[in-house]
């Protein structure tokens, strides 16, 4: 469910995909079929599942969206669900039988009084058709090596290959306009009087917008982990990766002499090392085979910042790095078989990424600004200083949205959560956006990292408050030091 992707983190997948153009038409409806047995098996609970048939056509084929539906009461529908909007962009939300299991069980955890709505959006997970970058036909391509460290500007080249193959058309429908289309498709398919969307990460940009574009569809909106519209992606990378390392640093000094160098400094070490040599690691591939991976100093710096995502990994990823810095560093291959598994997930959509990100822009920024940007972490600006050079949106050409502005008017009850240790998507960026909105409710949720709706207690508990009273519930202090429960 953790679904961010970077700049270029495609840095080791092949592109290469045959696509054709996509046109709209039809009323949509949900045809409704059997979940699968093991996920079925598991809770006594109510569970649909389905296929949102949207009535467009993607690549020459209709666009049929896998959805599922987890029964708050089975007795009857409800007519204010609650829709999950997957982030990345380009992320699916997990509707295979063992993620199912997943669901089933958190939804008992949390106790939302809620049906909620999960779905695959166009192009990711089993939704149909999938044009995507590392498919030729319709067959799975077969996955490079991870050995080659590859520059900035190949990326971008590859990139290129891709929207060529995919055709301008096919690329604009896997963009954030036919995600918006989907989604009110899904509302009116699920007979719901207002909906109640619950955005997660980049999720949070479509559901802010569906809101602004919709408010008499949406009853809700619960914004987890929220990426602002005016934030850059790129110009945000620098300062996501030194709050990664800042972090590390941090819990490193919490342990006072067991901690006997910063990570930050260990990071820099191996950076230098690595941008002389980089080191080959061997990562799990699948059913017990292991692929070479090379750890050239950018995908290091990503490794770090993805350790960061689960707030429990500190600890971990320090001895991580004593070992390769002791010239073992076949130590940090559980770092880079996150990265590996984020890059190779075929659940995930790189082609509708791309659509996605530079629909919202994704430009390169203003040299001045880049320039800023790396000044508040030199030890890093010359890694990354590369990555302005490789302007992928300049190639990836799709229809710009208008996105509502920071002070732009939000018309629907609002609350937003953000973790105090997220380097991702950081706690400063909501603090700012309700700033400027005073009616939107903020709980901010002490040492949580990225997406604490999904894992922490008093998340969950200021989510189902608002659920059952958006005016006038009572927030939980989830800034506070609590109990093992979170409550």
């Amino acid at each position: 469910m953790l679904e961010a992707r970077y700049w270029l983190v495609v840095a080791f997948v092949s592109l290469a995909c045959g696509c054709g153009q996509a046109v709209a038409g039809g009323a949509a409806q949900i045809e409704w079929d059997s979940c699968p047995t093991q996920a079925q098996a598991f809770s006594a609970a109510r569970m649909q599942c389905g296929w949102l048939n949207t009535g467009d056509t993607l690549a020459e084929r209709p666009v049929r969206l896998r959805v599922v539906v987890l029964r708050n009461d089975p007795r009857a529908d409800d007519a204010h669900p609650l829709i999950y909007v997957p982030g990345g962009p380009g992320s699916n939300a997990g509707l295979d039988a063992a993620s199912l299991k997943g669901w089933r069980s958190w939804q008992q955890r949390v106790g939302w009084h809620h049906d909620i709505v999960l779905f695959d959006p166009r192009g990711t997970g089993e939704s149909r058709p999938r044009p995507t970058c590392d498919k030729r036909d319709g067959q799975q391509a077969p996955v490079p090596p991870l050995r080659a460290a590859t520059g900035f500007n190949s990326e971008a080249d590859a990139a290129l290959h891709c929207y060529r193959a995919l055709g301008p058309a096919t690329a604009a429908q896997l963009g954030p306009t036919a995600q918006l289309r989907d989604l009110a498709h899904l509302i009116k398919a699920l007979d719901a009087t207002g909906a109640q969307l619950w955005g997660v990460s980049y999720g949070t940009r479509i559901a802010r917008l569906f809101a602004a574009r919709h408010p008499e569809r949406v009853q809700t909106l619960i914004l987890d982990s929220m990426f602002p519209f005016e934030q850059d992606d790129l110009l945000a990378l620098p300062a996501q990766i030194g709050g990664a390392l800042e972090q590390l640093d941090t819990r490193c000094k919490h342990q006072g002499a067991a901690c006997e160098s910063m990570p930050s400094a260990q990071v820099e070490q191996l950076l230098a090392q690595y941008e002389r040599t980089p080191p080959t690691l061997m990562v799990t591939a699948g059913e017990g085979r292991a692929q070479p991976f090379t750890v050239t100093p950018y995908r290091l710096l990503l490794m770090i910042l993805f350790s960061t995502y689960d707030r429990g990994n500190a600890a971990d990823t320090r001895v991580r790095l004593v070992r390769a810095l002791d010239g073992d560093p076949q130590a940090l291959a559980p770092l880079a078989d996150r990265l590996r598994r984020q890059a190779q997930d075929e659940a995930r959509n790189e082609a509708v990424f791309w659509s996605t990100r530079c629909a919202f822009g994704g430009g390169v920024p203003q040299e001045r600004a880049w320039r800023q940007a790396l000044s508040a972490y030199p030890a890093l600006a010359r890694y990354l200083a590369p990555a302005r050079g490789a302007p992928v949106c300049d190639q990836w050409q799709v229809p710009r949205l208008d996105a509502p502005g920071p002070d732009a008017a939000v018309n629907v009850p609002t609350l937003v959560v953000a973790g105090r240790a997220d380097t991702v998507t950081p706690s400063a960026w909501a603090t700012r956006f309700v700033r400027t909105h005073p009616q939107v409710r903020l709980v901010r949720v002490k040492e949580a990292a990225h997406a604490v709706t999904f894992s922490n207690a008093c998340a969950q508990l200021a989510v189902s408050r608002f659920l059952d009273d958006s005016a006038d519930a009572r927030m939980p202090d989830c800034d506070a030091p609590r109990d093992q429960s979170g409550r």
